[in-house]
C-alpha cells in the first residue's frame, strides 16, 4: 500500500508495484528507451525517471494543480503563473511577476512587473506555494508594519 511521504505531491510505493508499472510501460513495446533514461541519470539508477520517460513516450501527462501561486520575497509580492510541466525533469514551468510593497502606505504597486523567461520549480516546491494572494499580502503587512508617526519635537 502507498503511504504519504514528507514531500508534498509525492508518495512512496513498494518495489513490486514499481516493477509492475515499468512492466506496463515497457512490456512488449520493442522500443528501447534505456539510452534516454541513462542519459538523464548517468550516475544512478532512477526508477522514477524510467517511469516518467515511459509515460511521456506513451503520451500520458500528469494532472497537476495549475492554480496561480504567491510568495513573499522580502518586501515583494511574487506571483507565479503556470506555463507547462516537464514530467521527465520533474518540474513545473512558470512565468514570474512581482509587485513592490510600500511599507508606509501598506499597499502594493498597481501593476505587475514580468520577469523575462520561464522559471522552473520542482513539483513539491510548486505544490507548497500558497494559492492565496490575500494570505501573502497579510504576511507582508505583518512582517513590515506601517511605521508609527513620530512625536513632534518640543
Amino acid at each position: 500500500m502507498a503511504k504519504n511521504n514528507c514531500r508534498k505531491g509525492f508518495v512512496e510505493i513498494p518495489q513490486m508495484t514499481l516493477n509492475a508499472l515499468k512492466g506496463l510501460l515497457f512490456g512488449n513495446e520493442g522500443v528501447d528507451l534505456s539510452a534516454i533514461i541513462n542519459d538523464l541519470k548517468p550516475y544512478e539508477s532512477d526508477e522514477l525517471t524510467a517511469i516518467n520517460v515511459g509515460l511521456v513516450y506513451k503520451g500520458l501527462t500528469p494532472e497537476i494543480d495549475k492554480s496561480t501561486r504567491y510568495h513573499r520575497d522580502y518586501m515583494t509580492l511574487v506571483k507565479w503563473e503556470f506555463v507547462g510541466v516537464s514530467l521527465i525533469l520533474g518540474v513545473v514551468k512558470v512565468k514570474r511577476f512581482t509587485k513592490w510593497f510600500d511599507q508606509k502606505t501598506q499597499k502594493l504597486d498597481d501593476t505587475w512587473r514580468e520577469d523575462e523567461g520561464v522559471q522552473c520549480y520542482g513539483f513539491d516546491q510548486w505544490l507548497e506555494k500558497s494559492t492565496s494572494e490575500s494570505e501573502i499580502i497579510a504576511e507582508l503587512k505583518e512582517k513590515f508594519p506601517a511605521p508609527k508617526p513620530q512625536e513632534p519635537a518640543l
